[in-house]
């Protein structure tokens, strides 16, 4: 998948890039390529890239789909499951549910973690056109 978008500012090694939406997304409210939104990127790959330049961002599908799996199914599954062990082991729905949100809770912050510290789940810019 790719978007278009101009860079907007360059901070300590990251580039903020505002995403352009496409022609045919701008009059539409049905999902949220119809409004521009900020992503910070590694400058690494890029030293000549400067402030108001356009640029194509490329996202995996596989990363995408990969991440999703990470933040929705993982999640999910952790939650039933302690939900169920639990109520086997204690006997109490309210401590069930508590119990199962408390492991939730750890899942997406290992998740998070896990996701934020992967290069290989970050878009990565593949062209640039200088100027406006």
């Amino acid at each position: 998948m790719r978007e278009e978008g101009i860079v907007k500012s360059i901070k300590n090694g990251n580039v903020i890039v505002e995403t352009v939406p496409p022609e045919g997304c701008k009059g539409c409210a049905s999902c949220g390529a119809a409004s521009p939104r900020a992503i910070s990127l590694n400058l690494s790959e890029f030293k000549d890239i400067k402030e108001g330049d356009c640029v194509t961002i490329d996202v995996q599908e596989t990363a995408m789909m990969k991440v999703y799996i990470l933040l929705y199914a993982i999640p999910l599954a952790v939650f039933v499951l302690s939900i169920l062990l639990t109520y086997v082991l204690f006997r109490e729905p309210l401590w069930s549910f508590i119990s199962a949100l408390l492991a939730t809770c750890f899942v997406y912050v290992y998740v998070g973690r896990y996701v934020k510290g992967r290069s290989e789940f970050s878009p990565k810019i593949c062209k640039i056109k200088h100027g406006q």
